[in-house]
């Protein structure tokens, strides 16, 4: 999903992007002596670890032969929020850290390899130099965020007090015990509106649990906000005047969801309400 630039005043993304975990565990991956998949290019393999890897999702060549193809590619099959069995670019395991520092060169992208029990398993493929060059871009500016996030998980929020347009006050005292869901956004944002109604729905899914709570932190003023709710259904509670917490955490393009964990410590950090949804089954299932 494309994803509404911030506001200047906080945020610093490349000219071209208009409205927009702990490693994985040591589980095995597919192997076989049989199965390949046919491409275009014929059957590939990856060996990694002596393990046979099946085939890539979608062939390398594909992938770079137009920024397009690359960004749907990228949109519908990489998940760098999530965790995976990452490989370097000669098929040997690195952890999650080291695979998105070597993305944040520009020179590589993340090769979805078909996994186990659909586990995500991703390979550093070299960037061609054929390739358009937006894409080495927008390598370095995701992977770079995510790897921020990435360093987050597992550690608390800096200190912070939510005040919403109700009156409401939160805090890391008043939170700690529950599971919290922050929706970083603001009132330009197209993406961050549309996905409003599903978020919507997985509150009412979660209704029944006076344990989990939905916030959403705007840069925009307490009177812009109630204007905007006037005609716009959320069932968030929504605070306001956010911008100096938004840099804090670096946030950087918008909607961006954290989910903290009961214990006060960042779960995940994600792009949209079906990665938040998806990451709040696992926490639950997980955590209790």
């Amino acid at each position: 999903m494309l994803k509404n630039p911030a506001p200047a005043f906080f945020i610093l993304l490349l000219a071209v992007i208009a409205c927009n975990s702990t490693p994985a565990g040591e589980d095995k991956i597919a192997k076989s002596d049989t199965l390949a998949r046919e491409t275009s290019a014929g059957p590939l393999r990856y060996t990694a670890d002596s393990i046979l890897i099946i085939d890539p999702v979608v062939a390398p060549d594909k992938i770079l032969s137009s920024f397009s193809n690359f960004w749907a590619y990228y949109t519908d099959k990489v998940k760098l929020y999530d965790d995976f069995l990452s490989y370097d670019s000669n098929s040997k395991r690195i952890s999650k850290e080291v695979f998105l520092k070597q993305l944040n060169t520009g020179q590589y992208f993340p090769l979805l390899l078909y996994g186990q029990n659909d586990s995500l398993v991703y390979k550093l493929e070299k960037i061609s130099r054929k390739a358009d060059a937006v894409i080495a871009a927008y390598m370095k500016q995701f992977s770079r965020q995510e790897l921020v996030f990435y360093g987050m998980q597992g550690r608390p929020l800096p200190d912070f007090r939510f005040e919403d347009i109700d009156g409401n006050v939160f805090t890391p005292m008043n939170t700690l015990g529950k599971v919290v869901l922050l929706k970083c956004w603001f009132i330009g944002c197209v993406a961050c509106v549309e996905e409003m109604p599903d978020l919507n729905k997985l509150v009412k899914k979660y209704q029944d649990r006076s344990d989990i709570l939905f916030i959403s932190l705007a840069p925009d003023s307490k009177a812009a906000l109630q204007k905007f709710f006037s005609r716009q259904h959320f069932e968030y509670r929504n605070a306001f005047g956010q911008a100096d917490y938004l840099q804090r955490i670096h946030v950087t393009s918008f909607p961006t969801h954290f989910l903290i964990g009961k214990d006060g410590k960042v779960f995940r950090v994600l792009q949209d309400e079906a990665a938040l949804a998806t990451a709040l089954k696992k926490y639950l299932s997980e955590k209790g």
